[in-house]
Order: C-alpha cells, then structure tokens, then sequence
C-alpha cells in the first residue's frame, strides 16, 4: 500500500485527472497501476487535523487535533491523537514495515 499525500496541489493541474499537458507523469503512473480516487471529501477545511483524520479514520471531534502546538514538534505520542493508532500503527502491528517521507517529518504523528 501506497498512500501520497500533497497539500496544496490542485487536481485540474493533474495530468491524470485531466490536465492537456504532462505536468505529473510519476503519479500519472502510480495512478494507472493503482487505484486513482476522482472523488475525494475532506474531514476539516485545513491540512493538520485532515492529516491526523486521514492517518487516524476519526473525525476531528473525536481525535482532538485542531490547533497547533508551539515548535518544536517532538511527536505526538497517543494522547495527541485522542489515544487512536495511526494507519502506520495498525499496519506495524499487523507485521507491516512501514515509513514516511515529509519536508515535515517532526510534525507528524507516526506513521
């Protein structure tokens, strides 16, 4: 499994979902060998607590993640995330290796 996450990429500049020129071909690749989602709803109106939404499967009222925390970000650890295992964790736990790449790393819970 493969999840990509990008903030602030607007779809209709995709090659894959439409876009006349050629501006993606790496995910237009990974979209034509996986399953490529043309619908998509967000749980929040911005990244953070959609990011912990996404990696938790819980809606921001029962996660709690909704302001940011002064720098600098050491980790979550549970109680930050409303005591809920990350996707990361639920996967780890079921024999998975798992891993993350970010330009924010310490700001992430684990995953």
């Amino acid at each position: 499994m493969l999840v990509i996450v990008v903030d602030t990429l607007r779809a209709d500049h995709v090659s894959s979902y439409g876009y006349a020129r050629p501006t993606t071909p790496n995910l237009d690749r990974i979209a034509q060998q996986g399953t490529l989602f043309e619908n998509a709803v967000s749980t929040t109106s911005w990244s953070l607590p959609s990011h912990v939404s996404l990696l938790t499967g819980r809606y921001q009222f029962e996660h709690g993640v909704g302001n940011v925390q002064p720098a600098p970000w050491l980790g979550w650890g549970n109680k930050g995330l409303g005591g809920f295992p990350t996707l990361g964790e639920a996967l780890e736990q079921k024999g998975y290796r798992t891993g993350a790449f970010s330009a924010i790393a310490p700001t992430l819970p684990r995953v």
